[in-house]
């Protein structure tokens, strides 16, 4: 069962992230009562919808799920893993949302930041051509 203050988790990332980057974007994650997670990143809302997955893609959709739930923790980061983000860093765009549960080994009392079917509350990431900028080090 959800808390008062997190009913359903939450997933905020950056506005904007270059293409030209080596790391991904970094994605905040809030879960509540539920400890166990994943995370989805999608070239387009409508892949989030089960009825759509013949239309995912390596290059247009991933899912941590696919090797297991995550946690448990209640907040915390999440990175996409560098294969995925060399291959989704093409699309325009990159929608993102987060599920959880409160078991370890099964969707049990699923909660979801964005239903499939309500496009506009899945928040998203503009992927960018800007040039990163350099490095720097700090003085020792």
């Amino acid at each position: 069962m959800p808390n008062d203050t997190h009913p359903v988790p939450a997933i905020v990332g950056p506005r904007t992230h270059s293409r030209l980057r080596d790391d991904p974007p970094v994605l905040r994650v809030e879960l509540g009562a539920r400890r166990y997670f994943a995370v989805e990143v999608a070239s387009d809302t409508s892949l989030f919808n089960t009825a759509q997955a013949g239309g995912r893609s390596d290059d247009n959709f991933f899912a941590s799920w696919r090797t297991g739930l995550l946690g448990p923790v209640e907040n915390t980061t999440f990175v996409l893993p560098p294969a995925a983000w060399s291959r989704l860093r093409f699309n325009q765009r990159l929608f993102y949302r987060v599920l959880s549960t409160a078991a370890a080994d099964s969707w049990s009392s699923v909660a979801t930041s964005a239903p499939a079917d309500i496009a506009g509350t899945v928040p998203a990431v503009l992927i960018t051509d800007e040039v990163p900028p350099p490095m720097t080090r700090g003085r020792g």
